[in-house]
């Protein structure tokens, strides 16, 4: 057992000045200071500003530092520099409290302006346009472009208009929250190397909101994606990790120091943080370390505007950062968090830590953000060798031992659940009976109602017999998976609308956005958690394989039954089916080989043999993959492949909501990758539940898809993307 004392006051050797200044190195300051009518200075030595992108910062900083939530400005992507209007959004002035109704509503509104300037495109491009009866917005258009501008370019600003939500609210509350973890993370970059101005990404990628959770999976301050995380971070269904700003800070220092090892340049590693690094590789190949030339000249069907912006973005944050008094006046940071850590030695529930301790439940929550609901909630222990933080002001001499827990609540075991894929025809009721549990405990352990209507491949958790877990004893858990407004109680032909009920605001304060851009969040956190993995190829580390029954099942094609794991001590076995040994899988969404030689403990060259795939080689939705238990059984796969697909579901369902169905007519050349990050930002899982009987490696030009319009459940959090 360790114990550290962690107190930020010992880190201010690290401690970067957050005022008109930097240090860069080499006894040499930058100033960033505006006065009077001086222009305002972007970029360093080592973070230079190409003239290509200079309209670009600007139109961050004024995103940043100009505009706040409640506006937006409808803009040209390809010139950052035409801004056709500044709109107010009505009705979220008062965001803190508005409803995901009011702010679809408002949004629809902008999407009816988009499409006004469209057709005055249109207009215009065809010579139709009466120039004598111009409306407001028609002239602004003639004004930016000429009454004689160009067909092909108006035809390209008619495709490329976009609207973007101001952000000076939110990153000034991002400046004050920010000082809760800044002593660490300046101290974590100093200590690998680091320029400390990259600390400065979180006001890009999260605004600081530690608990940010993108429609697509990205989480955290640093916004990572799970199979990139896993690279550096434990992400499993007791730990993420990623929220955890700490351990979030050291593994986003690491990639970025990956990212500058193979690039050789500051711009181009930050790129490759939204882009990929194999992205940035090819454009690094084909046009050197000129980020101006490869800005202006790199072609790629991902690098698109979140890619090409996000460096601008990090210099604009940058700036309005360091100049923050110029903007926001004095800025009241958050104090810097304080706590002591101990290293368990057993299994433990947290139920059993707060009453030791008599710490509130809330605290130990902040202070321990990597423990997912289910340990939270004391439905899974803590696990053995995890660093608790427990505050400060607990007797440290006492929080040298574990031994006040009652040595009967301390455990040599996880608890393990069994999980259930629903079929066509299941019901609440049908499946309990089964397990030999109560419809009651059924649905509160899947945070369902009793007369919810489950959906087909929906996975559920079989609440255990025993109580050890201590779940009695847990508050009501606050994640909420897909139900159904209807009373039946069968499973749906097709998915039921998930419209979970709105969480009421618990801050004051607003939150901020996950993704600062409409559109960061999606294509470049995809390209880092899978290019990541092709490039690194990294092998699990081997663990001790879980003792099991010695049952196994069918894995992958979605139609096994059940799946039993190690019971708990003095937990009782649920009844399993036997079934037959299989290699072969089908490749579900969000699964990639990283995830399949993790779970099985191989390396993933391993998996390429196996299966005839090239190093960098993609595999599909759908496809066969053939796999070897060497090291676990097949059974220990598949629970550990459920809990997998029912962590991404639970933090899902815990942020957002769908609103309704929509139908999308695939178009030429368009794939189930392209149409769900880039046409409608939601994730593709989703979209697979939504299809079921729908081959989604196996599109033609126009089959139709069921869409769902997903909403934020707290707007002022997670702004949608347009």
């Amino acid at each position: 057992m360790r114990l550290r004392l962690i107190l930020s006051g010992s880190m201010q050797k690290f401690r970067l000045t957050w005022l008109a200044c930097l240090w860069l190195g080499g006894g040499s300051f930058y100033g960033f200071a505006q006065t009077g009518n001086t222009p305002p200075k972007f970029g360093t030595e080592i973070f230079v500003m190409p003239a290509e992108i200079a309209a670009n910062v600007e139109f961050w900083r004024k995103v940043y530092a100009d505009y706040p939530t409640y506006t937006v400005l409808i803009h040209d992507t390809e010139d950052l520099s035409i801004i056709y209007e500044v709109i107010e959004l009505k009705g979220l002035a008062d965001y803190a409290v508005s409803s995901s109704a009011a702010y679809r509503q408002e949004w629809r509104k902008m999407e009816g302006i988009k499409n006004e300037y469209r057709t005055i495109f249109d207009k215009l491009a065809k010579r139709q346009l009466e120039l004598s009866n111009l409306s407001a917005r028609e002239k602004r258009v003639v004004e930016i472009f000429g009454a004689n501008a160009d067909p092909g370019r108006l035809q390209r600003a008619a495709g490329s208009i976009r609207a973007q939500q101001g952000l000076k609210d939110r990153f000034h509350v991002g400046l004050q929250r920010s000082g809760l973890y800044r002593d660490f993370i300046e101290g974590i970059f100093s200590s690998q190397g680091l320029p400390v101005e990259l600390t400065m990404l979180p006001h890009v990628e999260s605004s600081f909101n530690y608990q940010a959770y993108s429609k697509v999976g990205a989480a955290g301050i640093w916004q990572f994606m799970r199979s990139t995380g896993r690279l550096f971070m434990t992400i499993n269904y007791e730990v993420d990790e990623r929220l955890d700003p700490i351990r979030a800070t050291e593994a986003a220092a690491k990639l970025l120091k990956l990212n500058y090892n193979e690039l050789d340049a500051w711009p181009l590693a930050i790129t490759a943080y939204n882009h990929g690094l194999n992205g940035m590789r090819r454009a690094k190949a084909q046009f050197g370390t000129d980020f101006g030339r490869i800005y202006r000249e790199y072609k790629s069907n991902s690098f698109g505007f979140a890619s090409r912006n996000f460096y601008a973005e990090f210099l604009a944050a940058l700036h309005v950062a360091t100049n923050h008094e110029n903007y926001f006046g004095a800025v009241q940071f958050h104090k810097p968090v304080q706590f002591v850590e101990i290293t368990t030695d057993h299994f433990l529930t947290v139920n059993s830590v707060l009453e030791t301790y008599k710490i509130d439940r809330e605290e130990f929550r902040k202070l321990n953000p990597a423990l997912r609901p289910p340990v939270i909630n004391s439905q899974r222990r803590i696990p053995k060798g995890y660093t608790l933080r427990v505050p400060k002001s607990i007797d440290v001499e006492g929080t040298t031992s574990l031994a006040r827990i009652d040595p009967r609540l301390q455990y040599e075991e996880q608890v393990q659940s069994d999980w259930y894929r629903v079929k066509r025809g299941d019901n609440l009721t049908a499946i309990a009976q089964k397990y030999g549990v109560s419809v009651t405990a059924l649905a509160e352990h899947n945070n369902v109602g009793k007369s919810a209507r489950i959906i087909n491949g929906q996975i559920l958790k079989i609440p255990p017999k025993s109580a050890d877990m201590l779940a009695s004893a847990a508050p009501a858990v606050t994640t909420r998976l897909p139900e159904a407004t209807s009373s039946a109680t069968t499973v749906a032909s097709t998915p039921a609308v998930v419209a979970p009920p709105l969480a009421s605001p618990t801050v004051a304060a607003p939150v901020a956005s996950d993704a600062m851009s409409a559109e960061a969040e999606v294509e470049p956190i995809n390209r880092i958690e899978r290019e990541a993995i092709l490039t690194l190829d990294i092998e699990p580390a081997p663990k001790p394989a879980l003792v099991t029954d010695g049952s196994n099942v069918v894995g992958g094609t979605g139609e096994t039954e059940t799946l039993a794991n190690t019971p708990a001590p003095q937990m009782q076995p649920q009844p399993r089916r036997s079934e037959p040994v299989s290699e072969w899988i089908h490749v579900e969404a969000d699964e990639t080989l990283g995830h399949y030689a993790s779970w099985l403990q191989i390396p993933t060259r391993r998996l390429r043999e196996l299966n005839g795939l090239r190093f960098n080689q993609d595999i599909h939705i759908g496809q066969r993959i053939r796999l070897s238990y060497e090291r676990v059984s097949g059974e220990e796969f598949q629970r550990q492949r459920y809990e997998y697909q029912r962590s991404v579901e639970e933090d899902f369902f815990s942020n957002y909501a769908v609103d309704s169905l929509q139908t999308h007519r695939v178009g030429r050349g368009q794939n189930i990758w392209q149409i769900c990050n880039d046409v409608y930002q939601v994730p593709i899982w989703l979209v697979v539940k939504y299809n079921p009987d729908r081959d989604l490696a196996k599109l033609n030009p126009g089959d139709s898809l069921s869409i769902p319009v997903v909403l934020p459940l707290n707007p002022a959090a997670t702004p949608l993307q347009q």
